[in-house]
């Protein structure tokens, strides 16, 4: 079979089967079409291939152009991501700050506690030998005792006292706007994280199914290798 009637074969099937005609032509066959553009076959055949490469700038034209927009919103997600790492940072820090906030209340209860096991120097020491010398006295000398510091020393106490409930109130308040401020942020980015997700994997779809799975591929070395770059 000569290349001419290859040719007239392939002309026949270009027009019942869709795809660019120059994909399954071979280089003897173009050296011929070009050196018989007299014959009607290699003449029809020649325009058939002038218009592939015209249809082909136009689409390589449009597919850059809706690559580029896709690029856009691929770079408004990584800024988007980055938004959520920012926020998980403070939120971080500001637990650290509770946490030691937290150990500092541990450490006031600690000192309470060993205070108390000093028996000798403990309230309670101190208010049953003032109980004990009171039943001893009459109505107006127990009067006169209660106001007498040595024996009961409830200025300090309470003093002390009075300082813990207020750390201990601070701390719970702390702790209460810590936690829902925590629970809304994190299902806001839960939300957000979500939304970024499926937006991201219609992205792909589009692409892969459009471009294939190679260009998708190259669109996310480049922005991973720009992450990079701006860390």
């Amino acid at each position: 079979m000569t290349i001419q009637s290859n040719l007239a074969i392939l002309k026949e099937q270009h027009i019942e089967i869709k795809g660019y005609l120059i994909d399954r032509l071979k280089a003897r066959h173009l050296e011929w079409i070009v050196e018989h553009l007299d014959d009607p076959v290699a003449a029809e055949l020649f325009q058939i291939i002038i218009q592939e490469r015209n249809d082909r700038a136009k689409v390589n034209s449009n597919q850059s152009l809706q690559i580029s927009r896709h690029e856009g919103k691929i770079e408004q997600l990584g800024k988007s991501n980055q938004n959520l790492y920012n926020e998980n940072v403070e939120l971080k820090q500001e637990v650290s700050y509770w946490q030691e906030k937290v150990n500092e209340l541990l450490q006031k209860l600690e000192q309470l506690r060993q205070d108390l096991l000093d028996f000798d120097q403990s309230e309670i020491y101190r208010l049953g030998q003032w109980l004990k010398a009171s039943l001893s006295k009459t109505a107006r000398e127990r009067q006169q005792a209660l106001l007498e510091k040595e024996l009961v020393h409830k200025d300090s106490y309470n003093l002390a006292v009075s300082d813990l409930k207020n750390t201990i109130q601070q701390q719970q308040d702390g702790i209460t706007q810590i936690k829902e401020r925590a629970i809304s942020t994190v299902e806001s980015l839960e939300k957000t994280n979500d939304k970024l997700r499926r937006q991201l994997g219609d992205i792909k779809k589009y692409i892969i199914n459009n471009y294939g799975d190679k260009k998708w591929q190259e669109i996310t070395r480049y922005f991973a290798d720009d992450q990079e770059l701006k860390q």
